[in-house]
């Protein structure tokens, strides 16, 4: 497998050092490097690159064109000129790799699938492939295929590293509420994503992180895996998202976290050219702002909101997703300043199932869900927030988490003291199981 691609599969540090050794007079490479810069928020290199890739190429090919629309920020057709590129080439990983991130931030559910049953068709005996499988059918609800697909893949892979196979796995294990399995295999696994670039490092880290909060495992030992593992490398968009993410996580359990949300906001705000690219940073950037002007009883950056109203494109000509997206940035810029009934109205005007469309998995998009959860147990609307729980967070999953059984009970106090002590058995048998979990 050529080098850059294999490191694009592997989530390796080395994808732009490859391309750099690659021969810099070929289209594809200059493609490839303008995608990349792309994906890294620098939109400036990015148009750089694929201007000499145009100067190279004579003639229009649908790769140049699947490019230029990626560096103008026109997703739904480059995804569509992927689409058309892998008909006639399906062996191309990369572009099939790059296809799926586009499917992904569309939300197009059933294209991330298409685009990796295309590349297992021909390529049946690569792992990477089975990986990207495995993640798209997680995405849609296939938990068995996915399973299947994800364990394929680590089989396969014999000894060599497939972070991507194993996060789909940590996302099957999460979603079916298998947390032991989820913990043991990625304990097991976890110097497979040592090396791995900052994304998948800290992404996999904050995955683990998540099975521990569900199965009621110390909040400091948690937070210590915040800052060794999480919060390691501050200055990646993706990394802001998983700490983020899961410092929100961890406020909601009670955990002072204003010093840490500090710090990522600093590192947010010399990140600046990085906000209105991808959707869920916004959103995340909204709550962590919020609770600084919180915190500092002053706007730190009041400028922030202007500017997503006024400067962001993202869904331009795309009336539903971009609402979702003001709103529910809105939203939580009310919750991280503790004004929970305006966060309360504004999450009412979103449809919190749809998150997903703005480019995050099931897992991410869950917090937002959660956050408006919290919202109506601040307000003291008890029966809306039990509603909400049932409808967002699901019957199984409120009885397998200890924290949610925890709120359960906080709301039958306040409204229907009979159901408590069933509350509080329930809480007791859990914590129970959990305690003989061993990490």
């Amino acid at each position: 497998m050529e080098e850059s691609t294999f490191q694009l599969l592997s989530y390796g540090r080395g994808t732009l050092d490859a391309l750099q050794r690659a021969d810099q007079q070929s289209v594809v490479t200059q493609c490839r490097l303008a995608m990349w810069h792309m994906f890294v928020h620098k939109p400036d290199v990015a148009k750089e690159h694929l201007q000499k890739a145009s100067e190279l190429s004579p003639n229009t090919s649908l790769l140049l064109t699947m490019t230029t629309q990626h560096c103008h920020c026109e997703i739904p057709e480059a995804l569509q000129s992927c689409l058309a590129i892998l008909e006639t080439d399906p062996n191309d990983l990369w572009v099939a790799k790059v296809g799926q991130l586009f499917a992904f931030y569309l939300g197009k559910l059933e294209d991330m699938t298409r685009i990796a049953r295309i590349s297992v068709g021909a390529h049946k005996d690569n792992h990477y492939a089975y990986g990207m499988l495995a993640f798209a059918l997680e995405e849609e609800g296939k938990m068995e295929e996915a399973e299947e697909a994800g364990k394929k893949a680590l089989e396969m892979a014999k000894g060599q590293k497939d972070p991507w196979a194993l996060h789909a796995l940590a996302h099957v294990f999460y979603n079916r509420l298998q947390f032991r399995e989820g913990i043991e295999l990625l304990f097991k696994e976890k110097e497979s994503w040592k090396h791995c670039n900052s994304f998948m490092h800290t992404h996999t880290w904050w995955h683990y992180a998540l099975f521990l909060l569900d199965v009621d495992q110390p909040l400091e030992f948690i937070s210590s895996i915040f800052d060794e593992h999480v919060w390691s490398e501050k200055h990646c968009c993706q990394t802001q998202i998983n700490a983020a993410s899961l410092l929100l996580r961890l406020e909601m359990r009670g955990v002072d976290v204003h010093e840490r949300v500090k710090d990522i906001a600093k590192c947010m705000k010399e990140c600046s050219s990085e906000w209105f690219q991808e959707a869920q940073h916004d959103l995340l950037i909204s709550w962590v702002l919020g609770t600084c002007k919180l915190i500092d009883g002053e706007d730190s950056d009041g400028s922030f909101f202007e500017k997503l109203m006024k400067d962001s494109e993202l869904y331009t000509g795309d009336e539903d997703r971009r609402e979702l997206y003001i709103k529910c940035a809105s939203a939580m810029w009310q919750y991280g300043q503790q004004n929970y009934t305006e966060a309360c109205e504004l999450f009412r005007q979103c449809d919190l199932a749809k998150v997903y469309t703005l480019g995050a998995s099931l897992e991410q998009a869950s917090v937002f869900a959660e956050t408006y959860v919290h919202s109506l147990v601040h307000t003291e609307e008890y029966d809306k927030a039990r509603e909400a729980m049932k409808k967002f967070i699901g019957k199984d999953r409120i009885e397998r988490t200890g924290h949610w059984l925890r709120v359960l009970k906080t709301i039958y106090t306040k409204t229907n003291q009979a159901r408590v002590k069933k509350a509080e058995q329930k809480l007791k048998c859990l914590l129970d199981e959990y305690n003989t979990i061993k990490m």
